[in-house]
């Protein structure tokens, strides 16, 4: 196929994209004002981030430039620049290779699905799929800080500088979007299958965070604390040759190099340098294009059939009917077998243990912005806290996530206050065991009164007991449907449903934690705290009643726009 023949193939493509966006815009359907509001709101969020983001790529080209301007005879003159380039493009690197796991990609699949029924060539097909990688948030701010560096090269004048940060930000630009694709495609070939599929994104998210949190390992237990100057005598830690090697070898650190001699006037080590970016480039896009061919013809599968187990009963909740116990039941059996609600279960676990660890090995608190993560009952709350966050993707959106199965909920003889308690319930049930993990864990690491943990206990109900009709608002106002599948962005709730349920949690928690510190600290009294607790309780639950009447209502009026959100029209 010729240049031109692709070329009108890839304006096609841009031209499709964009009609899809005004469709969503613009369409009206069935749906109601809300509905429309909601979904409009979603699809330009891309545009929105793409507006916040528009200061830091304006930060980030001055500062470009400002490095291209340092890039002297004088090396201390673009010590610092340089410096700071080298982490940033290292972590634009990390960010990149990790970027697709932390992203969806069933959309992304599903749209290639239909492009391969079009006579579209392969290597068109690869082409826009590279191209597009320039939407990740890391690889968009790396071009005006790369370009910043060309462009302040040649500002000050300076030849060799300007021309080696220009074919370094090129190589390492190419470099950025081969290893976005082959990262993509890679994750993309092995979600075909659905087991494997389900492994990979639990394996994923375990590895985040325990890498966000590996760095409070090696912070110093006087971090922040040491005054004074260095002394002559006193040296860092020793470097061991291997690892400067290995160092060396990264584009990131070669990028940097490559302006340091530059810098220095060097030509051949320089030239030498950008065709070190520029083989790491080929070999992204070498070994991307076999893996994109390969993903192309592999169908995808479903894995083993799963066994149904009979219909043997529903277990009861307490206090609750058993119409009410049969939603919660079902609620956290979904939770159970979908990847999205293992990920909810699991990662506060693996971060409260993760914690648990650091601490054990710092025995010391741990930095977690202005906040202190220590032993006993920060670490218990600290874990509650988690795992009602945790449960926000069904929680707020806890009726679009039961799927086709929510017309069989509302074709059952089930009320829809029954309806609404039973899912609260069942939220509380997907909570209970990490927050009661959290509680062991606080008492282990030092914690004993039993009177503040009745306090704690008695603060975190009230808060879910508020919290729990907001949320099915939330849902009501803001359905949407969702790939349990996937532990990124197709998983999680609406964006507005998300962003308004976090404030909601903050304003439930702010009664319990206004009345704790009043009773620890004005009446210094333990028993007070869980006395006063208690009985900010009922007054919790009868707000919470008064939220799930609302909640009814607003029910019986949405219900037909929930059917077809949950239903995928």
């Amino acid at each position: 196929m010729s240049a031109a023949s692709s070329l009108r193939i890839l304006r096609a493509l841009a031209w499709l994209r964009w009609r899809v966006l005004i469709n969503t815009i613009t369409r009206s359907g069935a749906r109601d004002i809300i509905e429309r509001v909601s979904r409009t709101a979603e699809s330009l969020l891309p545009i929105a981030i793409a507006v916040l983001l528009t200061p830091a790529a304006v930060g980030l080209a001055v500062f470009g430039v400002w490095t291209g301007w340092s890039l002297t005879g004088d090396p201390l003159q673009s010590a610092f620049p340089l410096q700071v380039m080298r982490w940033t493009l290292a972590v634009a690197l990390l960010l990149t290779l990790m970027g697709p796991i932390l992203l969806s990609t069933g959309a992304q699949a599903a749209g290639l699905i239909r492009l391969m029924l079009l006579p579209i060539p392969a290597r068109t097909l690869y082409f826009a799929h590279t191209v597009s990688g320039l939407s990740d948030p890391w690889v968009f701010l790396s071009v005006p800080l790369l370009a910043g560096v060309a462009v302040g090269g040649a500002v000050r004048g300076t030849a060799l500088p300007a021309l080696a940060a220009l074919a370094a930000g090129v190589a390492f630009l190419l470099l950025l979007l081969g290893i976005a694709s082959l990262s993509s495609a890679t994750l993309q070939l092995i979600v075909r299958d659905r087991r494997r599929a389900e492994s990979l994104v639990l394996v994923g998210l375990v590895f985040v965070v325990v890498v966000s949190l590996l760095p409070s390992a090696f912070i110093p237990k006087d971090a922040g604390r040491r005054r004074g100057p260095r002394h002559r005598g006193e040296v860092g830690l020793a470097v061991p040759g291997w690892m400067q090697t290995t160092v060396a070898a990264i584009p990131s650190e070669i990028y940097v190099r490559a302006m340091r001699e530059a810098a220095m006037g060097r030509g051949d080590a320089t030239a030498a340098r950008c065709a070190g970016l520029l083989i790491w480039a080929a070999l992204a896009h070498g070994l991307t294009w076999p893996v994109y061919q390969r993903m192309l013809r592999t169908p995808a599968s479903s894995g083993r059939a799963r066994r149904i187990a009979g219909h043997g009963g529903f277990a009861t909740v307490p206090l609750a009917g058993p119409r009410t116990s049969a939603v919660a039941v079902s609620f956290v059996r979904l939770a159970l077998r979908t990847p999205r609600g293992r990920a909810i279960v699991l990662m506060p676990i693996v971060m409260l243990a993760v914690f648990t660890v650091l601490f054990v090995v710092r025995d010391n608190a741990i930095p977690i912005g202005p906040v202190n993560i220590g032993a006993g009952y920060s670490l218990g709350i600290f874990g509650i806290v988690l795992a009602l966050l945790a449960i926000a993707p069904f929680a707020f959106n806890q009726f679009a996530v039961d799927g086709a199965g929510l017309t069989l909920e509302f074709l059952s003889p089930i009320s829809p206050r029954e309806l609404l308690y039973g899912k609260a319930a069942g939220g509380a049930l997907i909570a209970a065991v990490p927050c009661a993990l959290s509680l062991a864990v606080g008492a282990g690491t030092g914690a004993h009164s039993a009177v503040l943990w009745s306090a704690v206990i008695f603060g975190a109900l009230a808060a879910y007991v508020v919290l729990s009709p907001v949320a099915a608002i939330l849902s009501l106002l803001f359905p949407r449907g969702v790939d349990l599948s996937s532990v990124g962005n197709a998983g999680n709730a609406h964006q507005a449903a998300g962003l308004l349920g976090v404030l909601a949690f903050v304003v439930s928690c702010a009664p319990p934690a206004a009345i704790a510190a009043f009773a620890l600290r004005a009446l210094d009294s333990p028993a007070a705290a869980a006395a006063l607790l208690a009985a900010w309780l009922p007054v919790a639950t009868a707000l919470a009643y008064a939220g799930f009447t609302l909640a009814e209502r607003l029910m019986e009026a949405r219900r037909e726009n929930l059917l077809m959100v949950a239903s995928g029209k």
